[in-house]
């Protein structure tokens, strides 16, 4: 098996078990589905980073899958990195930076959806504002 499709595979595995749990622990309603586009379109999901689980969510509730941007020195964390390099993360750093965006926009060419947490780490539910103004000066 090649290292494509072990990614793949689990990508969808950890998938199937997070949507598993969901159904189980959490009652989550979902608004808005019809504004995601289906098929082959390629698009950025942008999302508010509460809690280490907010990854999981968007993988369960998303039927394609998701290329999450990381930042670089969760990769070089022993068990943390190797999870995200078997979910096929993008790691960003301010020095590599160019080599990301790259690989996204790659993503992106080939009909791939890439997940992204602007506000970079884990934040404060007050300060959630403050993602439409990070999300502007990314683009």
């Amino acid at each position: 098996m090649n290292c494509q499709n072990y990614k793949s595979t689990f990508y969808y595995t950890v998938r199937l078990v997070t949507r598993t749990i969901i159904s189980i622990f959490y009652s989550l309603k979902v608004k808005g589905t019809e504004n995601v586009l289906r098929g082959g379109n390629s698009y950025i999901i942008a999302s508010n980073h509460i809690n280490w689980f907010d990854g999981f969510v968007l993988i369960a509730l998303f039927k394609d899958k998701i290329t999450f941007s990381s930042t670089s020195y969760l990769f070089e964390r022993p068990i943390v990195g190797g999870f995200l390099i078997r979910m096929g993360s993008i790691s960003v750093s301010q020095i590599k930076t160019r080599r990301a965006i790259k690989k996204a926009l790659n993503i992106l060419k080939n009909g791939g959806k890439i997940g992204i947490f602007p506000e970079g780490g884990k934040i404060n539910k007050r300060d959630a504002g403050s993602q439409a103004r990070c999300l502007f000066s990314c683009s």
